[in-house]
């Protein structure tokens, strides 16, 4: 068997210039994709069409495929992608992250070597600093190079640790999987085993995400969406992280959602996800609640510290509250039809139509 083949799949919404940088640390890889689809759900779409196709005209043996999003969500965005893709393994990195001249090659180097399919995926390793300037033109500021951790996210990594939650953003629907023990092809590589991947370092076996499927009910903010696939992904092989394979996620604001309702739905979206997925009610809705109460101390001490005296953060988690009652109170068979419901509701409340 010959070397694998790469596809960079990526979903996106309103963030062309970005989009573009993203594209072109991918495009000058040591390893370069075999295709690049991009689903797309700006409102200006044939614009960015145009502007991404003149980004990839210097390289015409990759397939680029600019599609437009049938839905504007990212789990569908990126389940509508991976339909359209071909080749072995997917990167399903974010418009924003920024993979690292050789990262490529050092992922498709442990997809090679794992010629018992032990691996389902494997995340590149995040850095705090972005690709140098020699690899492609960087939209990134100066200062954001020489950033550091400051005081305050060191001490909020602290509490994290303190209160017991530092693992539990997303709670398995089931116990620990099985062990596994790796080849010693793949062993020898430098790499790590991981519970679930961040949502813009992640790379899989595409028939693993044809089989396994992004969560398909979620919209607008899909918190979580990422740790849910993770798991649900395992059933199928190991993850591990690349450890030289640098990625740069720049964190560009999107600017879409108040704060007060990305953190409801980042409470509300894995209660929906457990009702779907889990396989004990009970004990996954009295662990989630028993979370919920931690962080909600958490964010009341992060709102005050902000000085944020509307409190949006404690807010968002006294919402996810009042909801959660009718999210578990749902079928497994429901939640596909009813939990968009709400999500709507709660966007409208946010954003009234003008």
């Amino acid at each position: 068997m010959g070397p694998l083949s790469w596809a960079l799949v990526i979903a996106t919404y309103s963030r062309t210039d970005v989009l573009a940088q993203c594209l072109r640390f991918a495009l000058v890889q040591s390893r370069p994709p075999d295709e690049v689809i991009i689903v797309d759900a700006s409102a200006d779409f044939e614009v960015a069409k145009a502007a991404i196709a003149t980004v990839a005209g210097d390289y015409p043996r990759i397939r680029l495929i600019h599609q437009a999003a049938k839905r504007r969500s990212i789990p569908a965005q990126r389940n509508q992608g991976v339909a359209l893709a071909t080749a072995d393994i997917v990167f399903l990195i974010d418009d924003d992250a920024f993979l690292y001249g050789h990262s490529a090659a050092e992922i498709m180097r442990i997809y090679d070597a794992d010629s018992a399919l032990q691996v389902a995926g494997i995340m590149a390793c995040p850095t705090s600093r972005p690709p140098g300037e020699d690899e492609a033109d960087t939209l990134v500021d100066e200062e954001l190079k020489q950033q550091t951790p400051t005081i305050a996210a060191r001490l909020s990594a602290w509490a994290r640790k303190a209160a017991g939650i530092e693992k539990t953003y997303f709670l398995p629907y089931s116990a620990s999987l099985r062990a596994v023990e790796l080849s010693p092809q793949v062993a020898s590589l430098s790499t790590a085993r991981l519970d679930v991947m961040v949502g813009f370092a992640m790379t899989f076996r595409r028939t693993v995400v044809e089989v396994v499927g992004f969560c398909p009910f979620l919209d607008a903010y899909a918190a979580g969406e990422d740790q849910d696939f993770s798991h649900r992904a395992q059933n199928h092989g190991v993850l591990l992280l690349a450890a030289n394979a640098p990625i740069y996620h720049l964190g560009s604001a999107g600017g879409r959602l108040p704060l007060w309702l990305t953190i409801a739905l980042a409470d509300l979206n894995p209660a929906a996800m457990q009702v779907y997925y889990g396989n004990d009610q009970k004990r996954l809705e009295r662990e989630w609640r028993r979370i919920l109460w931690k962080r909600l101390l958490l964010r009341l001490v992060k709102d005050v510290r902000a000085a944020t005296f509307d409190f949006p953060r404690t807010r968002g988690t006294l919402m996810a509250f009042r909801h959660l009652h009718t999210i578990y109170g749902m079928s497994p068979e429901a939640v596909p039809q009813l939990y968009p419901i709400l999500q709507r509701q709660l966007l409208d409340r946010a954003l009234p139509a003008s």
